[in-house]
């Protein structure tokens, strides 16, 4: 056999000419032409079921949401692993299935499984998402204060969010290929209105009452429009708070001459908003900037 393929290639001198320049030039177009990408699109057979159990403990999450879930969709063709996570007032469970597992199929079965589940009313219904790496961070940055002897002290968390989210967020998606650029951690800061209640009950006034005045104080309306000549100009009514000082002003009740305000029955105060993300780097507080790429970047 060898000795007849060798034979076969001395041969016929043209065709094994014209086989290797075949090979070369095809060889030459796919090393040019071919698209290379440093993170190609990839379709993980993962799904992920999401449900909200609002002010519930991670432990009634568990037994009342992730386990009745859990024996259902275990069930499920195609199944390798089951992970869940149940923390306050959620209960996350990813699915992964073997490769070449068709997800929408295996989508459509978990749906069905889910709808036979039995769990408390007061739970939302369970959300089945595809994982999507293009949906990840494909960066993470970190900004942290410079320290005692840096511009910024190290606990001046709140300068350091407002640099990243005017200055730094605002550069980073100006880039080609940046879709969004998210902030996580730092202090952010929000109006707190500390209601007294023997003010309150002196005054015979329920605390809805102070939340429906400051809601309805508290807002821009339109206001239409007016036409002069070739022009035409939208007109709306700005009232919208810009400090706690405004809020403290919101006129609750008014009788006469006499006017009732927010700050007669409550304090008013700016307060750091309650952290839901913590973001360290050394053990130490920072801001993560997180980038996300477009689709084709």
């Amino acid at each position: 056999m060898p000795a007849s393929f060798v034979a076969a290639i001395v041969g016929r001198p043209v065709t094994v000419v014209m086989v290797t320049i075949a090979v070369l030039v095809f060889g030459w177009v796919g090393a040019t032409r071919l698209p290379v990408e440093l993170l190609p699109n990839v379709a993980y057979p993962t799904l992920t079921i999401q449900t909200e159990f609002p002010d519930a403990a991670p432990s009634e999450v568990e037994q009342l949401i992730t386990r009745p879930i859990e024996e259902r969709v275990r069930a499920v063709p195609g199944v390798l692993h089951v992970e869940s996570t149940s923390k306050e007032g959620r209960s996350e469970i990813v699915l992964d299935f073997a490769w070449g597992t068709r997800i929408d199929t295996a989508m459509a079965e978990v749906r069905e499984k889910l709808d036979r589940a039995v769990l408390p009313p007061e739970a939302t219904r369970p959300l089945v998402l595809r994982f999507d790496p293009s949906q990840e961070p494909i960066l993470r940055l970190a900004l942290h204060p410079a320290g005692s002897t840096g511009t910024l002290a190290a606990t001046d968390l709140t300068t350091l969010r407002h640099v990243a989210d005017t200055t730094v967020q605002r550069a980073l998606e100006k880039l080609p290929g940046v879709a969004a650029v998210q902030i996580y951690g730092g202090e952010e800061h929000e109006v707190l209105v500390e209601l007294d209640p023997e003010r309150l009950a002196a005054l015979a006034i329920d605390a809805e009452e102070v939340v429906a005045a400051i809601q309805r104080d508290n807002v821009n309306d339109p206001g239409g429009a007016l036409t002069d000549r070739k022009n035409r100009y939208l007109i709306r009514t700005v009232h919208e708070a810009k400090s706690a000082a405004d809020i403290a002003g919101v006129i609750v009740r008014a009788r006469g001459d006499a006017r009732l305000r927010v700050r007669d029955v409550a304090t008013v105060r700016l307060a750091p908003r309650e952290a839901e993300v913590l973001s360290l780097v050394d053990e130490r507080d920072a801001i993560e900037l997180a980038i996300y790429r477009e689709g084709d970047a």
